[in-house]
């Protein structure tokens, strides 16, 4: 019988965890790696398509886990040879420890003057790296076996190079899980490039209450723009959620920023 791992499933390992079965994109980037045992993954090994794999010969172990990757879709089976890996399917090892995903400011600089920015962004005190050493960061986390990267700033889409480091994380098969913004930048243009490079992450933006947003923003018009930066996501379909610094004097727009957002 030949079996073979069903892409979007590869062999990989990392320090301390060195043998696992890991999806590195698709509908299943999300998911945690399957961890095995050393036995078990070396006869896994053989599930590469053009090994004749007699069952009686494997543990039972390993029978059980093929049985289960079958009917998760994750190995199919025949009769005859089956294609073999691609070569991005086969057993890598990490250097590093084992990490989903990493959170990454590309930018101390922002557009706004919130009141409350806990990395000074008005002042672009922070300010953001060159294109070159970003581009070096998103090899450093390929390198890590690191599957979705979550973006924000300052405000990510004051960058003019944002494109090329999307294009640098897709690549590598990277995943834009969450993009954080104010929305002020958000554009056709922004959803069109994020959907031809095949990402589309969730975009969490801020909305600090109906009537408050401006002041906490320090933006005339910024809940304006958040309104329609909501409103443009829902149009693609795309998953947002909102984040609402509560103080003092929103506190009591609460129930109306919820029913608003809803």
């Amino acid at each position: 019988m030949y079996y073979r791992l069903k892409e979007p499933w590869s062999f990989r390992g990392w320090k301390k965890l060195p043998y696992a079965v890991s999806a590195m994109y698709g509908e299943k980037k999300h998911e945690m790696p399957v961890f095995l045992d050393k036995s078990a993954f070396v006869e896994l090994l053989y599930c590469n398509g053009k090994e004749n794999v007699n069952p009686d010969d494997l543990s039972e172990r390993t029978r059980q886990i093929i049985r289960d990757f079958i009917a998760k879709g994750m190995i199919e089976e025949s009769e005859i040879p089956l294609p073999p890996l691609a070569p991005w399917q086969r057993y890598i090892i990490y250097p590093s420890r084992y990490l989903e995903g990493a959170h990454w400011s590309i930018t101390g600089k922002c557009n706004f003057q919130c009141r409350h920015c806990m990395v000074s962004a008005p002042s672009a005190r922070h300010p953001q790296l060159p294109l070159k050493d970003c581009l070096r960061i998103v090899d450093s986390i390929a390198q890590c076996g690191i599957k979705h990267v979550d973006i924000t700033g300052g405000e990510p889409l004051v960058r003019s190079d944002f494109e090329e480091i999307v294009k640098a994380l897709t690549a590598y098969n990277i995943d834009i899980g969450t993009l954080f913004t104010n929305a002020s930048l958000l554009s056709r243009d922004t959803m069109e490039m994020l959907h031809r490079h095949n990402q589309h992450p969730t975009f969490q933006l801020s909305f600090d209450g109906l009537g408050y947003h401006d002041w906490l923003r320090g933006v005339p018009g910024a809940e304006k723009q958040a309104d329609e930066g909501f409103r443009l996501l829902q149009s693609y379909g795309a998953r947002v959620s909102a984040a609402m610094c509560i103080h003092r004097k929103n506190k009591d727009s609460l129930r109306a920023t919820v029913n608003y957002l809803a």
